[in-house]
């Protein structure tokens, strides 16, 4: 027994808040597909070692795996790759879609209905017209009989010039193309245009799609189209002084729409990290724009990569941010008229490794659960890429009563750099993103044995040198503390 019907035996009751922070060696490959169930989760995600072979997972409710089926596609011509948003069950059946490349510009879309047991009961392809290429980021049923799905479209723009356009269409569960609309980029001498990431249903038989310009400077559209027929309402672009990187809606269900979108910031880091913020707002039925404010740090590379709302009547984004060249993850939790509630940083077992979320839900019991992967770079038998499962509680915790600490101390993990790292034996360390502070500092060998202490380290914005040249090559853990408490740990490597 699979899947879903393999779920129905894990009991449906919650018992209190479930919160888990595990990695899978099924999958790994980055767009990772979740669904939620009534007892438990179903992810999708290519397989690592096989990007042809897409790996179904199941897992109950504490995040432990259950299942996992396999579907190849070894008739791509080049590669497939994941949607990120394009897994759902409708009337006890699955529905799922990816983008098929048989070269680099050109693609189609895959579609695939499976049964309870993930077995494969239809699929179908789509181009849209004549286009080179078609490629997908999201799907959305506004029926059960009916989806729509956005991205773009590729074609050539003689002499040289390829250009994107935003792509909408709508389908029946058979796969039928009901209506399609593609938005063209018609700036002339520059190659790239409009690509659609997110798709809100509303409540007024009308859908947003909304996501970005690609070009220089970058920029942020949404486009409102009639569901019936895909009559485009209106479309608007933003374009901060240094550019956007793109928006994401939710529909309010008063006639407006709520929104994060990325604005570039003209903050640089000593390392010479570009720097952007999130800024949330207001769009109403007419398409007029209105910024409420900024949301999390102005000083990091910080995306998110959708916008929910939640049980509460508030909002919940989460996505990656970019700490010390790695990619460490977010949920940022926020009120209608703009008020941060909380922020959380994220990641699985070190900091400087790979941690990213790429699409999350709220759960019953009003916590939040996030799929993506994880990359350890410096585990010794090569790179290798996980599935990565994040259950946090109403707080954003990932362990229970973090809430309970300090807004400061909550960050504390995300604020640390250690660079660079692997290195010859020279570390230098920064506490970037947060106020100067002294902490106890030691570092220990695999064995435990402490090889380097100074219990008035000073850490701010200006580098602190850590000097282990003279011990051997290897793993080293770094510990903080802070008035006897733990505070945060890193991996050091030494080649």
């Amino acid at each position: 027994m699979r899947i879903l019907l393999l779920l129905i035996l894990v009991s449906p009751c919650l018992q209190g808040q479930t919160v888990f922070n595990r990695t899978y060696r099924i999958g790994g490959n980055n767009f990772t597909e979740l669904l939620v169930t009534d007892t438990g989760y179903v992810s999708a995600a290519l397989d690592d070692d096989n990007v042809k072979r897409l790996d179904f997972s199941v897992y109950d409710l504490q995040g432990n795996p259950l299942d996992t089926v396999q579907h190849d596609f070894n008739n791509v011509g080049y590669l497939p790759e994941n949607c990120g948003k394009c897994l759902h069950e409708v009337n006890h059946s699955l529905y799922y879609a990816q983008s098929h490349f048989d070269a680099g510009d050109s693609a189609y879309v895959h579609f695939l209905k499976l049964d309870a047991n993930l077995n494969l009961l239809d699929s179908g392809n789509y181009v849209y017209r004549d286009s080179l290429g078609t490629q997908i980021y999201a799907m959305a049923f506004d029926s059960d009989s009916t989806f729509l799905i956005t991205g773009y479209t590729f074609r050539k723009k003689p002499p040289l010039l390829g250009k994107y356009d935003l792509l909408v269409a709508k389908f029946d569960t058979a796969f039928n193309l009901l209506w399609e609309k593609g938005i063209e980029d018609n700036r002339p001498n520059e190659d790239l245009g409009y690509i659609g990431l997110d798709i809100t249903v509303d409540h007024y038989n009308s859908v947003l799609i909304s996501g970005y310009g690609k070009y220089g400077p970058n920029s942020s559209i949404v486009a409102r189209f009639r569901r019936s027929d895909g009559y485009m309402h209106w479309f608007r672009e933003y374009v901060g002084p240094l550019g956007d990187a793109g928006m994401y809606t939710s529909d309010n269900g008063d006639g407006t729409y709520q929104f994060v979108r990325h604005v570039n910031t003209a903050q640089t880091s000593t390392k010479g990290t570009l720097y952007n913020k999130i800024v949330t707002g207001t769009i109403d039925s007419t398409g007029s724009y209105s910024q409420l404010s900024t949301l999390g740090p102005n000083d990091q590379m910080i995306f998110t990569t959708d916008l929910i709302p939640t049980s509460d009547g508030n909002f919940y984004a989460a996505g990656f941010t970019n700490i010390n060249g790695a990619r460490n993850s977010f949920g940022l939790k926020f009120a209608p008229n703009g008020d941060s509630l909380w922020m959380r940083y994220y990641y699985h077992e070190d900091q400087p490794d790979h941690s990213q979320v790429e699409i999350f839900f709220e759960t019953p019991d009003s916590g939040f659960i996030h799929a993506g992967y994880y990359v350890d770079l410096f585990q010794s038998a090569g790179t290798g890429v996980f599935t990565w499962l994040l259950k946090t509680d109403q707080y954003g915790c990932d362990s229970i009563g973090c809430h309970k600490v300090g807004l400061y101390e909550a960050h504390i993990p995300g604020l640390l750099e250690v660079f660079p790292n692997p290195s010859t034996g020279d570390f230098r360390l920064s506490w970037t993103y947060g106020p100067p502070e002294t902490f106890a500092l030691t570092i220990q060998d695999v064995s435990g044995k402490v090889i380097y202490r100074d219990d008035t380290a000073f850490l701010s914005e200006q580098d602190y040198n850590v000097d282990l040249r003279q011990h051997p090559p290897g793993v080293y853990l770094l510990h903080l503390t802070l008035d006897g408490k733990h505070v945060v740990s890193r991996k050091l490597v030494v080649f």
